[in-house]
């Protein structure tokens, strides 16, 4: 039983044997096939492969190349770029240092040596700027020996008067805070004073003396300059090649509009020309107003005084384009036209027609009550003042002057003009 039973089993083992044998020769006659399939992919793969290492190098290539152009166009400017970069900023190193040792420690490194004793020097150019002591107001107490002044009570003006008396004839004027040169005090409480060479009074309540008189001269003293002798010109400049634009008149005094530098000072001169003065050819200081006298040219009729007296009542008035109403409001043809009326005198309204009335007046000839005539705007005459003597005019300006004293020549006069028939 057993022997059949081992016989059997080899039976199977022969059986399983013989079928694995024909499975594995089936496997075997498969191996080929995908070996062959598998050795194409792989071609195919190593073909793609090869392609893309090749337009990989390529493009590699050309990205290279191109970089390498890049650099070549750039390294050049770079570098220069470095050096001026790098030249400026060593200057400025050396340059401070420079500074510094000079600035803080008096020491010039690039001159001085063990030899050579150390000295320092400045080059004396026209431009070299030298500091000017500033002039101070205190100077106004040096130029008047007995100081007087016109007090801020009086109403627009002190009258000046021929004689000791309310009743005497009045030739001129004080404005507030003008010098008074007193002589001496007379009876009934009248002042004599000398103004312009001649002698004159005025009503002593309104004049002030002593520390009060100086307080006031302090608050409203004016900086000016005074000429005192002939061919003192005006300059552009403040060199020695500046070109002349003015001839200053001996006698006059102009503002100061900036302070004294290296010799030279800047003032507002005729015809408001600003310009520089040699400091040498001037008297610079700080001086007051002084009295105006009408009858500085020499005595003159009745009628011009009472017209001039006439004028100033106005002072301070309201200036008005257009306007011919005194009191309320004129302009500067306006103003002179409604007053010559009150003395029967009749001229054009306007001013370019006006300076056309009357008689022509030349400049040394010229008298209180004269009309004097400028170009204000454009290119034709367009304003008109009265001269009232010691070389200013009384006009009605602008609006924000109103009726006011200016300097007769603030402006180029372009026409002087005698109305009064005299």
């Amino acid at each position: 039983m057993e022997e059949r039973k081992a016989g059997n089993q080899d039976q199977e083992l022969d059986q399983m044997s013989k079928e694995e044998y024909d499975l594995s020769l089936e496997e075997k006659d498969e191996i080929p096939e995908q070996e062959k399939e598998m050795d194409e992919a792989i071609d195919k793969e190593s073909t793609i492969t090869k392609k893309i290492e090749t337009n990989s190098e390529k493009d590699t290539k050309e990205k290279i190349e191109e970089n390498d152009s890049v650099i070549q166009q750039t390294k050049p400017v770079s570098w220069k770029k470095i050096r001026i970069v790098a030249g400026i900023t060593l200057l400025a190193v050396v340059c401070g240092i420079i500074w510094f040792n000079w600035h803080y420690a008096g020491v010039d490194i690039l001159y001085k040596t063990n030899n050579t004793p150390e000295v320092t020097t400045t080059p004396e150019t026209e431009e070299t700027e030298t500091q000017e002591p500033t002039l101070s107001k205190e100077d106004v107490l040096t130029h008047y020996e007995n100081l007087a002044i016109v007090d801020d009570k009086v109403n627009k003006y002190l009258n000046i008067r021929k004689e000791p008396s309310d009743e005497a004839q009045i030739i001129g004027k004080y404005v507030p805070y003008s010098y008074v040169n007193v002589v001496k005090e007379v009876e009934d409480g009248w002042y004599q004073v000398e103004i312009e060479g001649q002698t004159a009074y005025v009503a002593k309540s309104h004049v002030l003396t002593g520390e009060r008189a100086k307080q006031l001269a302090l608050e409203h003293c004016l900086h000016k300059v005074k000429v005192s002798k002939d061919g003192v010109k005006g300059y552009d400049g403040n060199t020695k090649k500046a070109k002349e634009l003015v001839e200053l008149v001996n006698g006059d005094s102009y503002a100061v509009v900036k302070d004294k530098e290296n010799g030279w000072i800047l003032i507002r001169a005729r015809h408001n020309t600003e310009c520089y003065v040699k400091a040498e050819d001037v008297t610079d200081g700080y001086y007051l107003n002084e009295g105006i006298l009408f009858t500085s040219e020499g005595e003159i009729s009745q009628t011009r005084l009472d017209f001039l007296n006439n004028a100033w009542q106005y002072l301070g008035g309201k200036y008005v384009w257009g306007g011919e109403e005194l009191g309320v409001g004129v302009d500067c043809s306006g103003y002179i036209w409604k007053l010559l009326q009150q003395y029967d005198i009749h001229i054009h309204r306007v001013s370019i027609e006006q300076s056309q009335d009357g008689i022509e007046v030349k400049e040394e000839d010229m008298r209180p009550g004269d009309l004097i005539f400028y170009i204000n705007r454009g290119d034709q005459i367009s304003h008109v003042a009265i001269y009232t003597g010691s070389k200013t005019i009384l006009h009605a300006a602008s609006e924000e002057k109103g009726i006011c004293l200016d300097a007769w020549d603030y402006l180029k006069p372009e026409a002087i003009r005698n109305v009064f028939g005299d």
